[in-house]
């Protein structure tokens, strides 16, 4: 199976506004939508907004193969100068040998269950020249399959400890299908962020942004009926 994700939006037609003043170098912040924002390509958007010709970013592919990632990027950021990026995959299942000399450097993991090799994944990655220059981010498409399989304590440690892996100018984004967890979870993960971007797709295919800092309390989205 290459990819566990049954996206219908065209991301050559949807209209992504720029990310909002607050969300600075240095930030990391979760992206949080009704439909997962991988399908809208939003972490790798804001990579390629922040990075630089000589920066780089660890990605994190939890729904879509490394391959349908490589194709999203392609899309929102055709750019010369963009960033280069590494690659975990926890999609494709029939994937074992590691690429770190491909372009891009990839690395396979079993299934997003495994968080221990997702960790090790990305330290694995720093080792290739890509990562030595510039300022480096740290993108997890989606947080949402990793809190399905895992308890959200194993989770926020995992989060706990990739989050050093980012440079000092460097963005983190996690993606959330918030529709899909409990108020619980959305308050503990916001431990973790410096804010949190809510995503509305609009019925003319525009996406709107709201941003709301962690620095005072989050109020949960409610599902409209």
């Amino acid at each position: 199976m290459d990819s566990i994700s049954n996206s219908t939006v065209n991301l050559e037609k949807l209209s992504i506004p720029a990310f909002p003043n607050e969300v600075t170098a240095g930030s990391t912040i979760l992206i949080a939508g009704t439909t997962d924002p991988s399908e809208y390509a939003l972490g790798l958007t804001a990579l390629c907004q922040y990075g630089q010709h000589d920066d780089s970013g660890l990605v994190v592919t939890t729904v879509d193969s490394a391959e349908r990632t490589l194709e999203h990027y392609n899309t929102v950021c055709s750019a010369t100068d963009r960033p280069e990026i590494g690659l975990v995959d926890t999609i494709s299942e029939q994937q074992y040998l590691s690429a770190i000399y491909s372009d891009p450097p990839t690395v396979f993991t079993p299934s997003a269950n495994d968080l221990e090799r997702i960790v090790v994944a990305l330290s694995e990655l720093l080792d290739c020249s890509i990562f030595t220059r510039g300022s480096r981010h740290l993108i997890v498409r989606s947080l949402t399959p990793l809190l399905t399989r895992a308890p959200l304590a194993r989770v926020c440690q995992v989060l706990q400890r990739i989050s050093g892996l980012q440079t000092e100018n460097g963005i983190g984004v996690y993606g959330l299908e918030y529709t899909k967890h409990d108020e619980e979870t959305i308050t503990e993960l916001t431990k973790y962020v410096d804010g949190i971007l809510w995503v509305t797709e609009r019925s003319d295919q525009t996406l709107e942004f709201d941003f709301e800092s962690t620095r005072r309390q989050v109020t949960p989205r409610k599902i409209e009926e």
